[in-house]
C-alpha cells in the first residue's frame, strides 16, 4: 500500500508516480510505480451480501466532518438523497431507503428537554 497527497485519479497518474529518484544523488535514474507494478482500478471480490426485500442490495455511510452541525447536515443529505431518488436512481429503476438519522434521537432529546423546563 502506498499513501501519498495528490491528485491521482488516473491510472495514467498513478503509473507516474516516481518513486526514486537518483537526482539527489548525482544519478540519472528514476524509478516510477509503472516500472514496478500493473495498475488499474477495479473492485474487490465480495465478501458479504446485502439483501434489501429479498433483493440484493448496496448500503454506504456518510460521515459528517468533526464539528460540524449535525442537523443541518442531516437536513443538506435529505434533500441530496431526495434529488438522487427521484432522478438517477428511479431513472436506473432503483429504491433508495435512507435507515439511520442521527436527528431523531437529537430531536427526541431536545423535546424532552423543552418539556422538562
Amino acid at each position: 500500500m502506498v499513501r501519498t497527497k495528490g491528485n491521482l485519479n488516473t491510472e495514467e497518474a498513478i503509473r507516474n508516480v516516481v518513486l526514486r529518484s537518483g537526482a539527489a544523488t548525482g544519478g540519472l535514474g528514476q524509478g516510477r510505480v509503472t516500472d514496478l507494478a500493473d495498475v488499474a482500478f477495479s473492485y474487490a471480490d465480495a465478501t458479504m451480501r446485502l439483501r434489501f426485500r429479498g433483493d440484493l442490495g448496496l448500503a454506504f455511510n456518510i460521515v459528517r466532518e468533526a464539528g460540524a452541525n449535525v442537523i443541518s447536515v442531516m437536513e443538506d443529505i435529505r434533500t441530496g438523497l431526495s434529488d438522487l431518488a427521484d432522478g438517477p436512481v428511479a431513472d436506473a429503476g432503483l429504491q433508495m431507503r435512507q435507515v439511520y438519522d442521527e436527528t431523531i434521537y437529537i430531536n427526541g432529546a431536545i423535546s424532552l428537554m423543552m418539556q422538562n423546563i
